[in-house]
């Protein structure tokens, strides 16, 4: 019996489109729709791209032809996707930056400005700066927190979920689009659609359109069993567990989605755990958030400034990461100062300071391959670290799934919480045993 996630697959295995965009899944987003943008009727209108601004970017526009000198611009100073067109006098700009995989930081939206601004600064005797219209937008799968910093024109969130899938490529499916014969451009729309559709039934099967169903769910990308989440129907349940040993991460890989699935579940953890942090702390604003994927696993990542030379160009972080099943204490450093960063991190394992779980105060898991000297930690044991960059990144880790219990994503969220609760409480004497290496 196929499971629902087995049925949903089926949709997508046998869509060309979805074959072709199973390499870099937001460029192929960004040229589909660029190049439907560039369709024109059969009267030489281009009726599609009006039509998107209109419903999408929510801009009232008139007819647009060849007169108006439309552009869709791709990988312009690496913006994904950049619209001019002109009315009358006036230049107008959209600026669209595409993240299927993850919701941008403030420091990337900060970096995007960056990009556009130097684009303006080239283009300004073709875009009069006294004559233009401009709007920036950030595309991702399901509405998403923006925070923009800019104080002249914020980001704006659309979707692939509501605006695309449901405002914009039904609508336009019955245009009567010049050379239709030629470029196939109705099989096209039909067959991206339906590939969006399904695309989007996976990701909300795994809860990522809603940000507390989300947290509820189980946090099994990497377990060996699929969980049971207390909101699922009745025949997912009996889906599941009719599939213990056929995991539902094992369609999402034969699918190659994972990168997306695990880039946009990790993404989503990293902000909510922010939000969790800043609730508990509002004035901890020298924590840093990351997400990332690495070796085919999703990583989540906080951490902060624990000593930094910004002349010399050195500094140490220390922090918490997950990455799969590993919840990482690590500590880690610049290349040019990895002697320091050994030092520090032998010293905090050897006095309990750091490296051990929070609750339970147990030691951390490690199998470290390090060629130097064990070292003895609190309780006597010579251990070895885990590592990276040859000392760059230590750490010792704990395996989320203990005793065959799935954590949910709360729980894991909570893990975080209170290991920086712990840091807090014991940040001054990681402070202190820092000065004493440094004053030796």
């Amino acid at each position: 019996m196929k499971g629902q996630i087995d049925k949903i697959a089926e949709g997508l295995k046998n869509n060309f489109l979805f074959q072709a965009s199973l390499g870099s899944k937001e460029l192929f987003h960004s040229n589909i729709l660029a190049w439907i943008l560039e369709q024109q009727n059969k009267v030489g209108e281009f009726e599609a791209l009006r039509h998107f601004l209109k419903e999408v970017a929510n801009l009232d526009v008139g007819i647009i032809t060849e007169d108006n000198n439309p552009i869709i611009a791709r990988e312009e100073n690496k913006i994904d996707l950049t619209i001019r067109w002109k009315e009358g006098d006036n230049w107008n700009l959209i600026f669209i930056e595409n993240k299927m995989k993850s919701i941008p930081t403030p420091k990337q939206l900060n970096e995007y400005d960056g990009k556009i601004d130097v684009l303006w600064d080239k283009n300004t005797e073709s875009w009069p700066p006294d004559k233009w219209v401009r709007k920036k937008f950030i595309l991702t799968p399901f509405p998403s927190k923006v925070q923009s910093n800019s104080q002249i024109m914020h980001w704006e969130n659309i979707t692939y979920s509501k605006e695309i899938i449901n405002d914009f490529l039904p609508k336009i499916n019955d245009f009567e689009f010049a050379n239709a014969e030629q470029t196939d451009i109705k099989i096209v729309l039909e067959k991206y659609l339906s590939f969006l559709k399904v695309q989007n039934d996976i990701l909300k099967y795994l809860k990522l359109n809603d940000s507390e169903k989300f947290k509820k769910r189980h946090y099994d990308f990497y377990s060996k069993h699929a969980a049971e989440n207390e909101d699922e129907s009745e025949d997912v349940k009996e889906e599941l567990s009719e599939s213990m040993g056929n995991h539902y991460m094992s369609v999402v890989r034969s699918l190659r989605l994972h990168d997306l699935v695990l880039k946009l579940a990790h993404s989503k953890l990293a902000n909510l755990i922010e939000e969790e942090i800043k609730h508990h702390n509002d004035l901890l604003e020298n924590y840093h958030y990351h997400s990332n994927f690495t070796n085919s696993e999703g990583l989540t990542e906080v951490g902060t400034t624990l000593y930094e030379d910004k002349i010399k160009k050195k500094h140490i972080n220390i922090g918490i990461q997950l990455q799969g099943n590993q919840f990482r204490y690590y500590l880690s450093s610049s290349s040019n100062i990895k002697d320091l960063n050994i030092k520090l991190a032998e010293e905090l394992l050897k006095d309990g300071i750091w490296f051990n779980d929070v609750k339970t105060k147990k030691r951390l898991l490690g199998k470290g391959r390090s060629k130097r000297e064990k070292v003895q930690d609190s309780e006597g044991a010579l251990r070895s670290f885990c590592e990276y960059s040859s000392g760059g990144f230590l750490y010792f880790y704990q395996d989320v799934y203990q005793d065959d219990y799935v954590p949910t994503i709360d729980e894991i969220i909570q893990m975080f919480v209170s290991a920086f609760k712990h840091y807090e409480d014991i940040k001054s004497k990681i402070q202190k045993c820092l000065v004493d290496i440094l004053e030796r």
